[in-house]
């Protein structure tokens, strides 16, 4: 017979074989001897280490590059190579970095079985790392058996590289940035440049170059050399100087495991923006006074003020100026500027002048224009300044006297009369001050009862005057006394708020009287009138004929001359003519008044009548009067505004 058997486990395998036989009639069984045949026990394992960068889909046995900090991850193969199970025992690897180790997967493992282990390590250094790990492993039994994997490697091969940031912020400011900054002419902007070690070798920096930054600014590096990811800083600053945008790079070179290298940074932006600007003053000063102000002036009608305006350029651009406007600058007086156009920091004047013509408070406002290059014009008023014309109400009141029909003109002298003799009086009152007088309270009691004629229609305008008349006929009494003195007295009251009245008293005028006619003074005797003008006398003093009613242009007032020696007019108090019997015409004492050059209004006209016998008064002389209104032209001339 024949057999075989596969020996399937260790140890000795014993074998018999049984046979049983039939003959002559007897049936045997015998068994047969035993044979031995030995497995013997043949522990054993392989191992396999691989690695792969951490984030790699696949491990691998072949060699690697990587950078430092990478991290390389390890896996650890160990198959039963042998007949008999191994209890695996934890993993030997001095190089995985601590804590890292972990399996195996499983153990024991029987022949033919795999478990893994894993670890890993952080590269930190520079050039190959290399790595092999222990596998100890017990068959039953026995010892245990260790085995080294084969080693596997990793490069880190040295990158020198680094980065450069420039940053910028305006002095005084807290914090820098590499946005683009806006900010003002003369402002100082500051760097910082910052230059980091990107790589895994240490450089060595060389001189930073900024040709941009104001000379002698620089500073830094802040250290050198620099490790990876250390970084070192300069300083610089520049002032801006002009407007528009300002750029600026730093160039770096450094030296590092035998290699240079030289990197720009990033551009930074510093913008001076167009802010045109200018300031103006207008001051004034009256006309011979030595300094200019801008204080309020106390001045007088008819002076003259004299402005300065001074416009300075307060922005970064230039300016060019354009002429003055003020509209209350007296015509054709505006000069200026003295210079156009003009720089940043510098200044430009004009001048102009008005003079005062009413009370009151005069203020002036200036407009100056001036625009920038490539830009629309731009305007400023000036700050106004003001001129005070205060009231000063002021009035004087004269009295003069004249002998009737004597021939001789008023006067303030003394002069000598005789009893029945008439002195006739005018008192002038004139505005002497700058304010209009309502002038009231006219006063004259040593002038005979119902004299008193004239005087102002209206309120007196500065320098204008009006006549009173009046006269006193001579009588024993004033012989008795050797004289007649005469004195007015009248009241002037400013418009409300620019002064209290004034009440004055005239200059006094004296007639003397003596006991008999002065031997040195005759009287002269009448002059006859003329034949043509012989006059039947008339015991009614005429009437003033002349217009009644609105008149624009010229007319005549008259009087008729029957029984009248001499006619002396007046308009609005205000002497105009005296006109004797030689003057008459067509019977008439006439004269022409032109009412063009009159102000529109009411008017007064006053007729002084002399009679030559005395007539129905028995002062000699009576008043007629009549007023007439001077009206505005009938064509209405529309107001153009421009």
């Amino acid at each position: 017979y024949s057999c075989s058997h596969v020996l399937s486990s260790t140890g000795v395998y014993t074998n018999v074989a049984t046979q049983t036989a039939e003959g002559a009639g007897k049936e045997l069984t015998r068994t047969s001897n035993e044979v031995e045949a030995e497995a013997k026990r043949e522990p054993g394992f392989e191992t396999k280490k691989e690695q792969r960068i951490e984030g790699e889909p696949a491990y691998t046995t072949a060699k690697l590059q990587a950078k430092l900090g990478q991290k390389v991850e390890y896996r650890i193969s160990v198959k039963d190579t042998g007949n008999t199970s191994l209890a695996l025992a934890s993993l030997s690897d001095a190089k995985c970095d601590a804590g890292t180790i972990s399996g195996p997967s499983q153990s024991p493992i029987a022949p033919g079985e795999s478990a893994t282990y894993s670890c890993s390590h952080v590269l930190s250094s520079l050039g190959a790392y290399t790595n092999v790990a222990t596998v100890s492993a017990t068959p039953p039994g026995e010892p245990p058996i260790s085995h080294e994997t084969p080693p596997v490697e990793v490069e880190v091969p040295a990158e020198p590289a680094l980065e450069i940031k420039k940053e910028q912020r305006f002095e005084g400011e807290a914090a820098y940035t590499t946005a683009k900054l806006s900010g003002k002419l003369g402002q100082k902007v500051e760097y910082r440049i910052s230059v980091k070690d990107t790589g895994n070798t240490s450089l060595s920096l060389k001189p930073l170059s900024d040709p941009k930054c104001d000379a002698g600014t620089l500073v830094g590096p802040s250290q050198s050399p620099i490790a990876p990811g250390e970084t070192a800083t300069y300083s610089c600053s520049h002032v801006l100087s002009s407007t528009g945008v300002y750029t600026n790079v730093a160039t770096q070179t450094a030296e590092g495991a035998g290699k240079e290298l030289t990197r720009t940074s990033n551009e930074v932006e510093a913008e001076a923006k167009r802010e045109p600007g200018f300031e103006t003053k207008k001051e004034q000063r009256i006309e011979g006074e030595p300094a200019y102000t801008t204080a309020k002036l106390q001045a007088k009608l008819g002076q003259k003020v004299e402005y300065r305006i001074s416009v300075k350029d307060t922005g970064n651009t230039s300016l060019a100026l354009a002429s003055l406007s003020d509209a209350k600058c007296d015509a054709g007086t505006i000069s200026g500027p003295s210079q156009s156009p003009i720089a940043p920091g510098e200044s430009a004047t004009y001048s102009c002048s008005h003079v005062l013509s009413s009370l009151g408070a005069y203020t002036n406002v200036a407009t100056v224009s001036a625009t920038p290059p490539g830009e629309p014009p731009i305007s400023h008023e000036t700050p106004p300044v003001e001129v005070e014309v205060p009231a000063e109400p002021a009035f004087t009141i004269q009295k003069l006297q004249t002998i009737a029909n004597s021939g001789s003109s008023f006067t303030t002298a003394t002069l000598t009369g005789t009893v029945g003799q008439t002195v006739d009086y005018e008192i002038v009152v004139k505005n002497t001050g700058n304010a209009p007088l309502s002038i009231s309270g006219f006063s004259d009691p040593h002038c005979d009862a119902g004299t008193l004629a004239g005087g102002p229609t209206k309120a007196l305008a500065a320098s204008e005057a009006a006549t009173y008349t009046c006269s006193h006929v001579l009588t024993s009494a004033d012989q008795s006394a050797g004289s007649y003195s005469n004195i007015a007295t009248d009241t002037a009251t400013p418009p409300e708020g620019k002064g209290a009245p004034i009440t004055l008293t005239s200059n006094t005028v004296v007639v003397n009287v003596p006991a008999s006619p002065p031997s040195t003074v005759p009287t002269p005797p009448s002059p006859p009138a003329p034949k043509a003008a012989v006059l039947p006398a008339a015991t009614v003093t005429p009437a003033l004929n002349g217009p009644q009613g609105c008149v624009r242009g010229g007319f005549v007032v008259s009087v008729k001359a029957a029984g009248v020696s001499s006619v002396t007019f007046y308009l609005d108090g205000r002497k105009l003519r005296t006109l004797s019997i030689k003057n008459v015409r067509h019977g008439k004492f006439s004269i022409s008044i032109n009412a063009v050059k009159l102000s529109v209004g009411a008017h007064r006209i006053q007729a002084k009548i002399k009679m030559a016998s005395g007539g129905a008064s028995t002062r000699g002389f009576s008043l007629r009067g009549l007023t007439f209104v001077r009206c505005a032209s009938s064509a209405i001339a529309p107001k153009f505004t421009g």
